[in-house]
């Protein structure tokens, strides 16, 4: 599996300490295509050892259903359903928590969009925020490890709060929801 057959150019290497297992240090490629290899990673190293491509889908790139017009007005556009769900649009950080997998055990942790491994950074301290959720919800990891393990499932987050501002301004200092979870063929499974 070669990052260009999936990403095309768009894409970048990337030689990590993964800080949920610092033990691990894990080589491998991300994706930046906008499109549902957004955030997607090929990991082919770990621990300096070779390993079996691991391709992790990420949380794709949702477009909005719309154009511009020739009068700058919005021309929306769905596509077929035969059912529509419809969620709170939260806005905040989205975090992958998924699994990946060395030549004799597998490791879960957890990622934004558009880096390997969730880490404190210029744009915000996502890591310690984490971690603070994770000690809010001791039973937490316990589920993620169940479902990511059981069904083979990555997850996606949203972490939001007073204290990880976007545009929407929020009463709660922090909190998580989860979105969906997703395969690593790219299926989207809905949260209920």
């Amino acid at each position: 599996m070669e990052p260009k057959e999936l990403f095309g150019n768009d894409y970048q290497e990337f030689i990590e300490t993964d800080p949920f297992n610092p033990e691990n240090r894990v080589e491998g490629f991300i994706s930046r295509k906008p499109n549902e290899y957004y955030g997607a990673l090929i990991i082919t190293r770990v621990n300096g050892e070779d390993i079996h491509p691991q391709l992790i889908m990420g949380t794709p790139k949702m477009h909005y259903p719309f154009g511009v017009s020739q009068d700058d007005k919005r021309q929306y556009v769905f596509p077929r359903a035969g059912n529509v769900h419809i969620y709170e649009k939260l806005d905040g950080t989205n975090i992958l928590a998924y699994r990946y997998y060395d030549k004799w055990q597998s490791y879960l942790t957890f990622k934004p969009r558009l880096r390997p491994f969730l880490v404190n950074g210029r744009f915000g301290p996502f890591f310690d925020m984490w971690k603070e959720i994770e000690q809010k919800n001791p039973l937490l990891l316990e589920e993620i490890n169940r479902i990511s393990l059981g069904l083979q499932l990555n997850l996606s987050f949203e972490l939001y709060g007073a204290r990880n501002m976007h545009l929407m301004k929020y009463d709660v200092p922090l909190d998580f929801a989860l979105l969906f979870g997703g395969t690593n063929e790219g299926k989207i499974i809905p949260p209920f």
